[in-house]
């Protein structure tokens, strides 16, 4: 079972490899039933990681289509 990075510093930091300081506001959204409940299974122990790392996959794919096609 892997652990969850816990924000230690008090300053919004928290210390994973790479980490950097948390935005001021936080997203919220609701979803599907079905989408949350697989969502869940997927995630495991760690949701808010898992969900922070699938978004910033996601945002990195992104700007690398829009890189491709402008250039």
């Amino acid at each position: 079972m892997s652990k969850k990075p816990r924000n230690m510093t008090g300053k919004g930091y928290y210390r994973v490899k790479g980490s950097e300081p948390l935005a001021k506001q936080p997203i919220a959204l609701r979803l599907p039933e079905s989408v949350d409940r697989d969502l869940r299974e997927l995630a495991g122990d760690d949701l808010t990681g898992w969900l922070r790392k699938a978004i910033a996959e996601q945002v990195q794919r992104e700007k690398q289509q829009r890189t491709q096609v402008s250039a």
